[in-house]
């Protein structure tokens, strides 16, 4: 094509699940446009990146692209996709304990003043209480073990740090099962282990490496779980149901039954009232007098208190046989004020009541 005639110099190609990238300098027969669209679909392929071997490719293809004008909105997720590659393949050696704060580790005289070293470095904070006193003692142990070994600066650097990353993602951020963890530091070992720039560092002897695993399965695994409860955010919430209501409840009914019922003539609060006392009558009949008894039968309607009592009386000395007399009585004053008083009462306490249900007048 007529296109490839001016093209000069250096040309980048990769092969990346089966589609070929080539990233060249600017050639001659693209105009601005149709530049920015080939190496727009060239960052895309390249964006397929997973793992360290596909770092190179994506950092070729965003400097092409940047190179080529393309706005920063679309480079800034190939730029987050590179920078989460560098720092998962990238070797931790001197990221959390840089050398100075080796060498001060190494010529510490006491377990306090290694203690206060590392938790200065490894950001562990007094206010997390019992967690960060666990960390603590694991990382000093962790130190502790590459002194045994009469590690190097770097090597006490690299141990701490794959320590830390193995712990940090397998407990506190991604709470990654056992087997899971395991396969963690086989990577972090790998990457530590092996002298291939950029992709691993050496350093660790394969016979270090393994006193690594064999320090981490008896000092971290074997108490793996210990260390997911210890880790494990708990919060207990307490709810409760409250009955708000806008009008107060209707009090519930009290069963009535006989045995509540008493004698008025009983309750000495009612003496004075005289309610359904016996009245003796005199009747005259023949040639004697008769003694009866007086029943009370409450007659009257309205609030005028007044009632007939009638008065039955068994024959007695008289030759005309059984005699009845009806006799008149009043209720005491005092009982007919005390009568027209609750008749008064609930009146005023229905009145309003009674009229809320009332039919509205028809239209």
């Amino acid at each position: 094509p007529s296109w490839l005639e001016g093209i000069w110099a250096q040309t980048v190609a990769t092969v990346e699940y089966g589609i070929v990238v080539s990233m060249a300098a600017t050639p001659l027969g693209y105009d601005e446009t149709e530049l920015k669209e080939r190496r727009r679909q060239q960052l895309r392929v390249a964006m397929v990146a997973r793992d360290p071997a596909d770092l190179e490719p994506l950092r070729t293809a965003a400097e092409a692209a940047r190179e080529a004008g393309l706005p920063e909105a679309e480079l800034q997720q190939a730029n987050e996709l590179l920078r989460r590659l560098e720092s998962d393949t990238a070797p931790v050696t001197f990221t959390d304990l840089p050398l100075q704060e080796v060498e001060r580790l190494q010529q510490a005289s006491s377990r306090e003043e290694v203690v206060a070293i590392l938790m200065q470095c490894l950001y562990l904070s007094p206010d997390n209480g019992f967690q960060t006193e666990i960390l603590a003692e694991f990382y000093y142990h962790v130190f502790m073990f590459g002194q045994s070994l009469k590690f190097s600066a770097e090597k006490v650097s690299s141990l701490v740090s794959v320590m830390k990353t193995l712990h940090t993602s397998s407990i506190v951020e991604d709470r990654l099962e056992e087997n899971k963890a395991h396969e963690l530091l086989e990577l972090l070992l790998q990457r530590h282990s092996r002298q291939l720039p950029p992709l691993s560092f050496g350093a660790f002897t394969e016979k270090e490496a393994q006193a690594v695993r064999e320090f981490a399965d008896q000092h971290f695994f074997r108490y793996y779980a210990m260390h997911n409860f210890i880790f494990t955010q708990r919060q207990e919430v307490s709810i409760s149901l409250v009955d708000t209501r806008t009008v107060p409840a209707v009090l519930p009914l009290a069963p009535l039954h006989a045995s509540f019922e008493v004698d008025p003539g009983e309750v000495p609060e009612l003496a004075e009232f005289n309610f359904g006392n016996a009245t003796a009558v005199q009747g005259v009949g023949g040639n004697g007098t008769t003694q009866g008894t007086v029943t009370a039968n409450d007659t009257h309607g309205g609030n005028d208190g007044n009632s007939q009592l009638t008065a039955l009386a068994p024959s007695a000395n008289n030759a005309g046989g059984a005699a009845s007399r009806q006799a008149p009585a009043k209720i005491p004053q005092e009982a007919d004020a005390v009568s027209q008083a609750i008749d008064a009462v609930i009146a005023e306490r229905l009145g309003s009541l009674n009229a809320r249900f009332e039919l509205p007048p028809p239209a």
